[in-house]
């Protein structure tokens, strides 16, 4: 098959030619047809300076943007974001603080640009560009936004918060609001002072504004970061704080009635951030970390650099009113969002087609780390069940796609942030780890995250980088080659597994389609490198290893060898099918002795099962049936969810198309009464963390 680096890996959309002087024409735009910003000028700084009003209705804000930019290419039209804005004035200046003449600015908003019009070419030179504006504090749940919650004492209060990524920071101040374009950024905020202003940095300064009592608070010059990552905020709540062993400040802020449920999402991010900091071995660059719980949020939060906002039931935790498993989804989502402070925020993605960059890794590292720092949560176990289980479901079908995929629109970049992104990458990046071991792993990522500190990133770079590493290892692999086939096409092998008489292994592959299925072509045919970690009732050991590329793999194993798994740990992104023989084996092993095989197998055997049985003519469903009633002696509630989550795919099959509703109700009771007896049915103060 070919390599995936003679394939086009990334660029998708880009814009590397100039503006066609076909399109002015007495210097009134008729068209403009590109969709990405095109590369002629270079970014320096922003001075951002906003004054919001927060007690009209509509909420509304005034705003003046000063952007120092380097034309790299001489240009008669300056086009950046901006949408949803009235704007006032724009001057150009030169460094001497000449005012250039403007032609009449005008809007694109399909794809949601500004263009400006120059009466001359600019110079490849530096100029100052001022936007005045205003515009509406928004009612959704994006750009420069208004939040609202109630107090126990009726009272009606609001915030105003900002939420960019992907393609919303043009919602609040024009900009080149494209992720490569990385700046610096000054932000001043007029406030009442009942309000509390933060943004990514750390208050320099604050004055008073005007004789009405308002204060102008203005933030300390910022580090190189995208424009999304800019983020700002106006509200009344009120903070818990504590200092990291490097001298890092970290708030945790909330609605004053809250603040008691903080001090658990404070004791998560201090023992995260020094944890990330001595794995990666790069020091957390800003001088403070605030993480703030929104009343009104629409996703479970976002990275914003030095200002990650959560929604409430992301990061509250109240230990009087919220089950003992409810802290998992705190110290996970933390895990996460301060995994991006590297992850995408110190080394962005070039563009969004390699989103998985940032999200598969924050999501790969949000079970390493919370692991890590509490260790009694199983968040390995969790990675199977909440992570490789729903990737392989969402990835099975013919409406999925590519990890790293084209995206040139702000709604095919919002589709983006799916499980295919989230939990594939992170499945994907997890298997390079096993491949690699640790050591060599993050010796690897510290040298990808080191040589695009600051700056931005393609899937490419991050394979040079790896390669580094990896060339230490016994035996050569090419990191390009072995994740480009798992990036650059959609969907996942069934690898199968025959045991002959002797010690004869015969290993092929498939790719996993349901029956009269129309997929799409792939650049590489549908074939995988394939890590193949196996074991065998005389190889117990969880290393024994080949790769899998071509149709069909044969070796050798221990001549008394009855039985054999696949996939052993879970460790790859694919599922295993055997022939009957080695079936039945297995499924005799889990009736008798369930505990010849580890956890995550046990899991991963039943979740196998049932999939295969929908695609696979010679697996039927009730093989996955007759082995999932092994369950009723499963002592392991992650086992047991992980698997009921897996038959939940084939039940609704079997009630409401096969008519088998009151014998599916036996089997469930069946297999979940003993586990009732056992655990009970009410919450109890000392639950673990998956009985809870």
């Amino acid at each position: 098959m070919p390599r995936p680096e003679e394939l086009r890996l990334t660029e998708y959309g880009s814009e590397d030619s100039d503006y066609d002087e076909d399109i002015f024409n007495n210097s009134i735009i008729h068209s403009y047809e590109k969709k990405r910003l095109t590369k002629q000028h270079g970014f320096r700084h922003y001075d951002i300076w906003l004054h919001p009003n927060l007690t009209v209705t509509p909420l509304r804000f005034q705003g003046k943007v000063e952007i120092k930019i380097k034309v790299l290419k001489r240009t008669k039209c300056i086009v950046l974001s901006s949408l949803e804005q009235n704007i006032t004035d724009i001057k150009l200046k030169q460094k001497d603080g000449t005012v250039l003449m403007t032609e009449e600015f005008s809007h694109v908003p399909e794809h949601e640009f500004l263009l400006i019009p120059l009466r001359a070419k600019l110079e490849e030179e530096e100029y100052t560009l001022v936007i005045k504006y205003e515009a509406e504090v928004r009612h959704a749940l994006k750009g420069f936004y208004r939040s609202y919650y109630t107090t126990s004492q009726g009272e009606r209060r609001v915030a105003a918060v900002t939420q960019f990524e992907a393609t919303f920071a043009r919602h609040a101040f024009p900009c080149f609001d494209e992720p490569a374009y990385k700046a610096t950024f000054t932000i001043s905020i007029v406030r009442d002072p009942e309000h509390t202003a933060l943004s990514n940095m750390p208050v320099e300064s604050t004055k008073k504004y005007n004789e009405h009592g308002l204060l102008e608070d203005t933030f300390e010059k910022s580090i190189k970061m995208s424009t999304y990552l800019v983020a700002f905020m106006i509200m009344d709540f009120t903070s818990r704080s504590t200092t990291t062993s490097s001298n890092v400040l970290i708030r945790v802020w909330s609605r004053s009635e809250t603040e008691h449920q903080t001090e658990y999402a404070l004791d998560c991010a201090k023992q995260l951030l020094e944890y990330y900091e001595d794995l990666f071995g790069i020091p957390f660059p800003l001088p403070k970390q605030d993480l703030v719980a929104v009343p009104d949020f629409n996703s479970g939060a976002m990275e914003n650099w030095g200002l990650i906002t959560y929604r409430e039931t992301s990061i509250l935790y109240d230990k009087a009113e919220t089950s003992n498993s409810f802290k998992r989804r705190v110290v996970s989502v933390i895990a996460h969002e301060l995994a991006h402070q590297w992850f995408g925020n110190l080394v962005t993605m070039k563009w969004w087609n390699d989103l998985w960059l940032n999200e598969g890794f924050a999501s790969y590292m949000e079970y390493v780390a919370s692991d890590k720092v509490k260790p009694e949560m199983g968040m390995q176990m969790y990675l199977q069940k909440n992570g490789m289980q729903r990737a392989l479901s969402a990835d099975s079908f013919s409406n999925s796609h590519p990890i790293s995929t084209k995206a040139d629109t702000p709604d095919s970049i919002a589709e983006m942030f799916d499980a295919i992104s989230y939990r594939k990458g992170a499945c994907i990046i997890r298997m390079l780890n096993e491949v690699l071991g640790d050591k060599l792993f993050f010796e690897g990522i510290n040298n990808y995250l080191t040589k695009y500190e600051y700056s931005n990133a393609e899937q490419s770079q991050l394979y040079v980088a790896i390669n580094e590493t990896a060339k230490h290892m016994e035996q050569a692999i090419d990191i390009s080659e072995f994740m480009g086939s798992w990036t650059l096409q959609m969907g996942y092998p069934i690898v199968h597994v025959k045991l002959t008489e002797g010690n004869k292994v015969q290993v092929s592959q498939t790719k996993y389609k349901f029956p009269g299925e129309v997929e799409a072509e792939s650049p590489l045919g549908y074939k995988w490198h394939i890590p193949f970690w196996y074991q065998t009732n005389e190889e117990t050991g969880i290393n024994n290893f080949l790769w899998v590329s071509d149709e069909t793999v044969e070796f050798e194993t221990e001549e008394n060898a009855n039985w054999i798994l696949g996939n052993s740990r879970a460790r790859g992104f694919y599922r295993v099918n055997y022939e009957s023989e080695n079936w039945d084996k297995i499924i005799d092993l889990l009736h008798n002795s369930h505990t010849v095989f580890h956890e995550v197998d046990r899991m991963k055997i039943i979740d196998d099962l049932t999939s295969i049985s929908q695609v696979v003519d010679d697996v039927d469903i009730t093989r996955a049936l007759d082995a999932s009633l092994y369950l009723k002696s499963e002592e392991s509630l992650y086992v047991l969810t992980g698997c009921l989550a897996s038959l939940s795919r084939i039940i609704g099959k079997l009630v409401v198309v096969e008519d088998y509703g009151a014998e599916i109700n036996a089997f469930f009771l069946d297999i979940l009464e003993p586990v009732v007896k056992r655990i009970g049915l009410d919450s109890k103060p000392d639950d673990d963390f998956e009985t809870g």
